[in-house]
C-alpha cells in the first residue's frame, strides 16, 4: 500500500526534531568531556568563559553571525531558509541551556572523559544525520559550512574544514588575548573533527537509503554526503 503524503511528513518532521534535540544533546555532553570541545563550538565556549553570558547565549550570538554572513555571501540567491535560521538559533540556544542542567554531570579522569567525548560524537553526528538530511532548516552551523562550499566551488566537506578551522583559530586569539579557557581546545577537539565526520559517514552507508525511503526523499534530493 502505498504511503500518503501525511505519512511522510511526519516522518520526515519526526525525524528532524529527534536530529535538533540529538545534536543539542551531544554538544552539549562535548563541553563537558573536559578534553577540549568540538571545533564549531570552541568559539562560543571561550566567549561563554570571557564574558558574563552562558554557553547557550554565547552559541546563540555566534549563530547570529553565521547566519549574518550566510545572507552576504548569498546575496542573489532565495533568503527564506537562512533567515529562518534566526528563530532556529533561538530555540536551538533553549535546548542548549536545558540540557546543561538536565546533563550536569562530574569527570572524574580522563577515562570517563574519553567515554562522554565519544559519547558525545556519536549523538552529534546522528543529530547532524537527522537534520541533513531532511533538507529542512539548517543548523547555521551546518549551513554556513555548505555556503562557504558553493562560493569557493568545492564540496561541503571542504566547507566545514575551512569553517572549522576559522573557529579554532579565533578561538585561539581569544585565549591567548585573554588567558581564559585554556582547555577549550585540546585532543577532544581533534578527535571530534575526525570522529563526527567518520560517524556520520557510516550513519549515512547504513541508514539513509531507507530513512529517506520512508520519509519520501529521493536520494539526490539530500546535501548530505
Amino acid at each position: 500500500m502505498k504511503r500518503s503524503n501525511r505519512t511522510f511528513l511526519f516522518w520526515r518532521c519526526l525525524f528532524y526534531m529527534i536530529g535538533i534535540i540529538l545534536l543539542a544533546v551531544g554538544l552539549t555532553l562535548n563541553t563537558k568531556a573536559s578534553l577540549g570541545v568540538a571545533p564549531v563550538i570552541t568559539l562560543p565556549f571561550v566567549i561563554a568563559s570571557i564574558l558574563p553570558i552562558d554557553f547557550a547565549t554565547a552559541t546563540f550570538s555566534v549563530y547570529f553571525i553565521f547566519v549574518c554572513i550566510q545572507l552576504a555571501l548569498n546575496r542573489n540567491r532565495p533568503k527564506i531558509k537562512i533567515l529562518l535560521q534566526f528563530p532556529f538559533s533561538f530555540f536551538f540556544s533553549l535546548l542548549l541551556r536545558l540540557f546543561s542542567v538536565l546533563l550536569a554531570c562530574n569527570i572524574s579522569g580522563k577515562a570517563q572523559g574519553l567515554l562522554l567525548l565519544a559519547a558525545s560524537i556519536v549523538i552529534t553526528a546522528g543529530g547532524i544525520f537527522l537534520m541533513v538530511n531532511m533538507n529542512y532548516i539548517a543548523n547555521p552551523a551546518d549551513g554556513l559550512a555548505h555556503t562557504i562550499a558553493d562560493s569557493l566551488n568545492k564540496n561541503t566537506g571542504t566547507g566545514k574544514n575551512i569553517l572549522d578551522c576559522s573557529c579554532v583559530l579565533f578561538a585561539c586569539v581569544l585565549i591567548i588575548a585573554t588567558g581564559t579557557s585554556r582547555n577549550a581546545i585540546g585532543v577532544g577537539t581533534l578527535i571530534s573533527m575526525i570522529g563526527v565526520g567518520r560517524v556520520l559517514a557510516l550513519f549515512n552507508r547504513l541508514f539513509q537509503r531507507k530513512m529517506l525511503l520512508l520519509c519520501g526523499i529521493a536520494p539526490e534530493a539530500t546535501l548530505c554526503e
